[in-house]
Formats: C-alpha cells, structure tokens, sequence
C-alpha cells in the first residue's frame, strides 16, 4: 500500500465498524485521514481514538442527536429488507460545512 503515503483521504460518517475501521486501516497505510461527520456525544471516544491513529478528527462535530441505526433482515430465500434509522449524521446543515470540509484541502 505504498501508494497511500501522503495521500490525502477523507472518510465521512462511521463512528464504528467500518467506517472507523476504514480511517484507521487507510492512517496506518501512509494516508493522512480526516474523518468527518456529526456524533452524538457519546461517541467522544472516537476523537480519542483517531486521534491516537494520527487520523484528523478537526471534521468531527458534535450533536445531542444519537447515532443511527441500519436493521437487516433476510428471508429464507435470501430475500432483504433495510431499514434505515437517521441518526447524527442526518443532522448536518449547511452551516456545518465549512467546519466539516476544512480538513479538506486540495491536492
């Protein structure tokens, strides 16, 4: 993965599995991450936990609003259905963005 060192990536929403996952893997690549998105203050942990990778969390805003939810179900036939819970990240307005995006930069 020599191709990622001091690329820049940005990673948005996912405060746990594969989002964080992603920044953390891509920030140990070589990547300068900034992780963006809205979290409830629960998720305080998050910015600790980035910030140890070296991952930029400057994009990470908190909200009283709690995360979101995703349920999957699947049949007997491998038939699905998602359901879709707005959380934290669906309470971004367009005030936010330019201290969500300041992470980012161009190149």
């Amino acid at each position: 993965m020599d191709s990622l060192k001091g690329k820049r990536v940005l990673v948005t929403g996912g405060a746990r599995r594969i989002g964080r996952g992603l920044a953390m893997a891509l920030a140990r690549a070589g990547a300068n991450v900034a992780h963006l998105g809205k979290y409830h203050a629960e998720a305080a942990f998050l910015r600790e936990l980035l910030s140890r990778e070296k991952i930029d969390v400057t994009g990470l805003l908190e909200t009283p609003i709690p995360a979101g939810r995703a349920l999957i179900q699947v049949d007997d036939q491998g038939q699905n259905a998602i359901l879709l819970l707005a959380g934290s990240n669906h309470a971004l307005s367009a005030t936010d963005l330019p201290r969500l995006l300041s992470p980012a930069r161009a190149g």
